[in-house]
């Protein structure tokens, strides 16, 4: 009997996540949703505080009372953590340590891959491949690896993007060295529990699907779209997808019983189904215009919303509304950014959306029209995902992190 395997049932959530928290890549459940409403406003938000942070498209997250921003400092081949205190702004600490030299010039030198907080500890991924954990409290190094150096993970050619998961005891990375595609570290020694895989490393951020012994987790790596047990990292089902240049930055998506994984060739619609214990990974459907390979999908209801990437001839992203079922075009919106736009679903069915040049947007969700309600100038130039918690939201630049009210 063939049957769609139940691991699309569930979604983990990190470990220890307070109530109003923002504590990982992409929210509290890793899907770019909120419980926190968001309701369309008639005049510009209150700045309720900014503080100087340095480069990075690495996303603020908010955790225990705090916000916290992996940055470079400037003019060295160092990486800092800055803690601050997110009602007030308060710097709380600062813990700089050096990386590796970094050549890449596309999108600055900054970090990309956005913290994860767990259990008061917070763990950064480098752009150059450097993972540490540091105390949320006082901001000491409790244990930092050196991936380049211990795993012979070769050097992105655009900067190790993908951010870090934590699930239970473990924090789970995508590293792309021989034998050490993934790892899996003790998260409070950062001893190795378990690696597999040869694969090269992706620019795309994991999730993890189901629950205890079923638990999986999904990779979009170098070569494919990948799930394995997340309590040993044997091999669960794996379905390859390259592109031209390997430039995939997406996270995969749960939309209804599939998996969505874009590239700049299109998307496609992954279902894993199960016939006497294997698994077997097929394509639901594909989207050949669906060509986003850096702002990851939010799925709302029975659609999709995916900023797109265009080359020629010009430059471009547009916002467009999918049919998540088919993968059918419902609408779009034309040059809405160069490059990227971060989305997020609130609790009370809006889509917030920060556009690369600062503004932030709020959208009714709709399968006929792009429906705008709100709008302001928030920041400058970003290509980091907002921070909601507790009321407040938290935008970052290259040069700021910015907490903000919003005013009805």
């Amino acid at each position: 009997m063939r049957v769609i395997v139940s691991v699309f049932t569930s979604l983990l959530l990190v470990a220890v996540v307070q109530a109003g928290d923002w504590p990982q890549w992409l929210g509290p459940k890793r899907d770019g949703s909120t419980k926190e409403e968001i309701h369309p406003w008639s005049r510009g938000p209150e700045v309720v505080w900014k503080q100087p942070v340095g480069d990075g498209y690495s996303s603020p997250v908010v955790a225990g009372g705090q916000v916290f921003i992996h940055g470079r400092v400037e003019d060295k081949d160092e990486e800092e953590v800055a803690a601050f205190d997110a009602k007030t702004g308060k710097p709380a600490w600062r813990n700089v340590y050096t990386r590796h030299a970094v050549t890449t010039d596309c999108g600055g030198y900054g970090p990309r891959a956005t913290p994860c907080v767990a259990d008061n500890l917070v763990y950064t991924h480098g752009i150059s491949g450097v993972i540490s954990c540091f105390e949320t409290g006082s901001g000491k190094t409790l244990w930092q690896v050196d991936t380049h150096k211990e795993f012979k993970a070769p050097y992105l050619k655009f900067g190790v993007s993908s951010s870090l998961l934590v699930h239970e005891d473990k924090l789970i990375a995508q590293v792309g060295g021989p034998e050490t595609a993934i790892i899996a570290f003790d998260r409070k020694s950062g001893k190795v529990l378990w690696k597999c895989r040869s694969d090269a490393a992706g620019y795309a951020s994991p999730i993890a699907l189901g629950e205890g012994g079923d638990a999986e987790l999904v990779f979009l790596t170098g070569q494919s779209l990948v799930a394995v047990k997340a309590d040993t990292g044997e091999p669960a089902w794996e379905y390859p997808i390259r592109d031209i240049i390997g430039l995939r930055a997406i996270t995969p998506v749960r939309t209804g019983d599939a998996i969505l994984t874009c590239s700049m060739l299109g998307a496609q619609a992954i279902r894993v189904t199960s016939t006497g214990g294997k698994k077997d990974a097929a394509v639901a459907w594909t989207a050949p215009g669906l060509t986003c390979y850096i702002s990851t999908p939010l799925a709302v209801d029975d659609m999709l919303y995916a900023v797109t990437n265009s080359v020629f001839p010009k430059q471009t992203a547009a916002l467009r509304c999918m049919d998540s079922r088919s993968g059918k075009e419902l609408w779009r919106k034309d040059n809405i950014a160069k490059y990227h736009a971060g989305l997020v679903l609130t609790g009370n069915k809006k889509i917030l959306m920060l556009e690369e040049e600062g503004d932030l947007v709020l959208l009714e969700p709709s399968r006929s029209v792009y429906q705008e309600l709100s709008r302001s100038k928030v920041c400058g130039s970003t290509m980091a995902m907002p921070a909601i918690a507790e009321g407040l939201i938290y935008v970052r630049d290259t040069k700021e992190v910015t907490c903000l009210k919003l005013a009805k």
